[in-house]
């Protein structure tokens, strides 16, 4: 399989045999001994597929659209059709285009047809991720709307905002006649005690709007560290003032627990909290024993994040030892994960299981399908869950093609592939983390 220079469409191969009219596309015909032996005279398909490696990646690609049959074509229209091409008089080789698959969308309140799959730009809050120049940044944003991953969510470190904001409104500004189409969430976290007055809410959401190059926030999210200062509920009633006068579109909160976000949806009434972004992954389910039924009870999405553990759910670490804690090599948000998983779920061992569980999964399904699009499916797939937040290194590596196929038909997880993963997940200590850790958030405060 290989791309065209045209964005979002995908060239593959069929091969049939002259004479048949029989084209294959589906892998499980592939695997047929009847048909092979008849394809391949006595069942020979090893030397065709050295011979030929496009057939293996024509099965694969027809299993990732969803393309189960043969189709039937008279060899009398061999010579009139485009792309045509014969080898050693037997074999042919018939190059055509699909689209890829279509994002999966949602609505978070006002903001409609947001893709599942969003770009987390907290990468660009620090150098310990690697860097980039801002051209290349600005070509990779470019390259990730064109491949429909339009929505893009920002960081707040700490004590500064880093320059995501800033280099998302450049980028968004850039975009022509269309900028409406790419959505910007971004954050106003307040972790020292404030007094929430109009003057000072107001200028936090201004400054949002001036580093982003917006009349208004397309998605406001509210972290306030201090549970014990109820001074949130006075900022958020402020806020959906200013969501009221047309500074924001939406309203969502940031690593808030169950209890606060129940809290907050009761006392705003219905439709004024749209989302929370919180951590969720098959390490971290913490979300699945409260928060869930908080989503349900108010109509929220969640929004989240850490669902490849910093990349650790990947077939990168598959077969791997246990990286050192404190190496060089890690970036920041591997250290969180790594120790999470050694400390509070499980063990290095038991992590591998579910790696070689993933993998197990990823190869029934077909072409190309990765450790990471069934931990993001899996996430997905779970009650509540708006869309996923997958951090990029923008201009340093680029997972767009491996990030789409989580929407293609072999991503689609069954009953027997959720049983095999909850099998693993019941040997870890997942369960008791809502009690070790705390729920959502707890973790930060």
């Amino acid at each position: 399989m290989s791309n065209t220079n045209t964005p979002g469409v995908w060239s593959f191969f069929l091969i049939f045999k002259a004479g048949s009219g029989n084209l294959l596309t589906d892998p499980q015909v592939m695997t047929s001994p009847t048909l092979e032996r008849g394809l391949f005279g006595g069942g020979n398909s090893g030397r065709f597929f050295e011979k030929f490696p496009e057939q293996h990646v024509c099965s694969g690609y027809c299993k990732f659209f969803g393309l189960s049959s043969l189709i039937d074509m008279s060899s009398a229209y061999q010579h009139i059709i485009p792309g045509l091409h014969t080898f050693s008089g037997e074999y042919l080789l018939l190059t055509m285009s699909a689209p890829p698959p279509t994002h999966e969308t949602i609505d978070l309140g006002p903001l409609l047809g947001v893709p599942r799959l969003w770009c987390g730009l907290w990468q660009l809050s620090s150098n310990a991720w690697g860097s980039a120049p801002v051209s290349k940044i600005r070509k990779s944003m470019g390259d990730t709307v064109d491949r429909g991953f339009t929505a893009f969510d920002m960081c707040f470190p700490a004590d500064h905002y880093g320059s995501a904001e800033i280099i998302f409104g450049q980028f968004r500004k850039s975009c022509g006649t269309h900028p409406d189409l790419v959505v910007g969430a971004t954050k106003w976290c307040v972790f020292k005690t404030i007094i929430p007055d109009r003057t000072t809410v107001e200028a936090a959401v201004r400054e949002r709007m001036l580093r982003m190059q917006s009349e208004k926030v397309d998605l406001l999210q509210f972290h306030w560290q201090d549970y014990e200062d109820k001074g949130y509920l006075t900022a958020l009633e402020i806020l959906d003032e200013l969501r009221s006068d047309g500074l924001i579109t939406a309203l969502g909160l940031c690593n808030f627990d169950a209890i606060r976000t129940d809290e907050i949806c009761t006392h705003l009434g219905p439709g004024v909290i749209v989302s929370n972004q919180i951590q969720f992954s098959l390490i971290d389910t913490r979300p699945l024993h409260g928060m869930t039924d908080v989503c349900s009870r108010h109509g929220i999405k969640l929004l989240t994040y850490g669902t490849l553990c910093g990349g650790f759910l990947s077939d990168r670490w598959l077969g791997q030892p246990a990286p050192d804690l404190y190496s060089g090599d890690l970036t920041p948000s591997q250290r969180k994960y790594l120790d999470m998983i050694l400390k509070a779920w499980g063990s290095w061992a038991l992590f591998q299981t579910l790696l070689r569980c993933l993998r197990d999964i990823a190869d029934e399904h077909g072409f190309d399908v990765s450790i990471a699009n069934i931990a993001t499916r899996w996430v997905l797939d779970q009650p509540g869950v708006g869309a996923v937040l997958v951090g990029a290194r923008l201009g340093i590596t680029s997972h767009l093609e491996d990030n789409l196929r989580v929407f293609s038909p072999a991503c689609k997880l069954t009953e027997q592939d959720n049983h095999k993963i909850e099998v693993v997940l019941a040997q870890s200590h997942g369960r008791r983390m809502i009690t070790t850790i705390g729920d959502c958030g707890a973790e930060y405060r």
